[in-house]
């Protein structure tokens, strides 16, 4: 897909946000040891996550993403996030922190989260980025204190036209102007929803400006908490199979962020035990047949639905704690073979040797010296 084909990997991909782009390498350069986060914020689809991708990449540091709201508490915050921030690694690699969705952090289950994460950022061994669709709220009052606030605006329709002009071209999609202009327009500054526009009108032929008339009624794509709301409240399997199509990640994914969200939005224990059953039989298909899979998760939901019995509150989703656990562990397997890479022939052993009979023990020695 072109979304993927030119995802940007190095700033000079990015679209636009050329002085948020400056305040942000600035920021940067001067950081030091304890010194202030960096606090995106912006709409949803201005790229605030992938300008940090970009700016990792192109540092080569690894980027090492979590989610506000999957940790809800101080004591959640401190043990998951503080620790791993506040170490320095053997290899001395670069590390960028992404926490995202700060202004998640809400209600009494947050009591202390703010001030923890204030303290995380002042005893960070490394640069600490935070995202926020909303910052301005009395929440996050005493956290902007600690941070160096850069907004990203929607971009101007004009930018949009130019990038996609510049694709068109690479790609050989013929295309009129009036077209090129109109799916700018319509993308409403989300440059990952004009590509998608771009793509699904490409079709052999040249593009034209009626062939456009379809994009303004058809909604633009949603961020997975839309998208697992209209999910769990569908009255039929093609109103949740059209939710999970525009929704921002794909239905392996949305898996999990089903499967984690369950107690949010079902209350008595059978319709609990029902849609775990179904995600069960899903879950036998995931890796085989992903058609099946979301065939069979999607009416499941949608049954429960029906006979559920509605909670008074809008429910509060949260991050999957599977997928977070995944991403932790990736990052620590990269570094440990990078690590071992250069153990082995100091050591005089093969890579497994030295992960089985040394590799323990260093972590040990790292664990101790920044106790």
């Amino acid at each position: 897909m072109l979304v993927e084909k030119y995802k940007p990997k190095c700033i000079e991909d990015i679209v636009g946000h050329r002085e948020s782009i400056l305040k942000i390498s600035k920021w940067l350069r001067s950081w030091k040891r304890g010194g202030k986060a960096l606090l995106l914020h912006g709409p949803t689809g201005t790229g605030k996550t992938a300008l940090v991708h970009a700016l990792a990449a192109q540092r080569g540091e690894d980027l090492i993403e979590m989610n506000a709201s999957d940790y809800r508490s101080a004591r959640q915050i401190a043990e998951n996030i503080g620790s791993s921030i506040a170490q320095q690694s053997l290899m001395k690699r670069g590390k960028i922190f992404l926490i995202d969705e700060i202004d998640g952090l809400s209600g009494n289950a947050d009591r202390g989260g703010v001030a923890e994460v204030i303290k995380i950022i002042g005893e960070s061994a490394y640069p600490i980025v935070l995202t926020a669709n909303e910052p301005h709220g009395q929440k996050l009052r005493t956290l902007r204190k600690c941070c160096v606030s850069v907004e990203l605006k929607r971009l101007p329709d004009a930018d949009v036209e130019r990038y996609l002009a510049k694709i068109a071209a690479k790609e050989k999609i013929p295309i009129e102007p009036k077209a090129l202009a109109e799916i700018a327009r319509l993308s409403n500054g989300d440059v990952r929803a004009a590509l998608n526009d771009l793509e699904s009108l490409a079709c052999g032929r040249k593009i034209k400006a009626e062939d456009t008339a379809d994009l303004g009624a058809r909604e633009r794509s949603s961020n997975v908490y839309d998208a697992l709301a209209r999910i769990f409240n569908a009255s039929s399997t093609e109103e949740a199979r059209a939710a999970l199509e525009k929704a921002d990640v794909d239905a392996d994914e949305m898996f999990w962020w089903i499967e984690g969200n369950v107690l949010a939005e079902f209350v008595r224990p059978d319709e609990v035990a029902a849609v775990f059953e179904t995600l069960s039989r899903a879950d036998m298909f995931r890796r085989r047949n992903e058609s099946c899979m979301v065939d069979v998760m999607l009416s499941g939901i949608v049954a429960a639905a029906h006979a559920k019995r509605r909670q008074l509150a809008k429910p509060s989703y949260k991050y999957p704690q599977y997928i977070a656990m995944l991403a932790m562990a990736r990052f620590a397997r990269k570094a440990d073979d990078e690590l071992l890479e250069i153990l082995s022939p100091q050591l005089h052993c093969s890579v497994a040797k030295a992960r089985t009979e040394f590799l323990p023990y260093l972590k040990i020695f790292e664990a101790r010296s920044f106790a």
